[in-house]
């Protein structure tokens, strides 16, 4: 949990998209992480760079249209992890839903079908 703290502060004052890209995938390696689920890391390390070039490409697009990327990553990252520091497991699921839900309206039509 403190490594995750960690992370969600650094995000709070990351200077650059790129900066805040990296710490949005630190967060969810670090998720997997503490998870301690062998085929979850499995699946992960399957995906790992496909989520870290779409974060690439969303995060400035998600700026463009919010000017508060860094913000909002954070804060939804606070909420998850307030969730799972609660062992709210109904809670941590919405919420992980939620934050992945949130950016299919930035996608490009033809990917966002894709998603559903």
């Amino acid at each position: 949990l403190a490594a995750l703290e960690e992370t969600i502060a650094a995000t709070r004052k990351a200077k650059t998209l790129a900066e805040v890209s990296r710490l949005d995938l630190e967060f969810h390696d670090r998720i997997v992480q503490a998870a301690q689920n062998r085929r979850l890391l499995l699946c992960w390390n399957g995906i790992r760079d496909q989520v870290e070039l779409w974060l690439v490409q969303m995060h400035p697009r998600h700026q463009a249209a919010t000017n508060r990327t860094r913000e909002q990553t954070a804060e939804s990252h606070r909420r998850l992890l307030d969730a799972i520091r609660r062992r709210d497991e109904r809670r941590a699921t919405d919420l992980a839903h939620t934050h992945i839900a949130g950016w299919t309206d930035l996608m490009p039509p033809a990917a966002a079908a894709d998603a559903d």
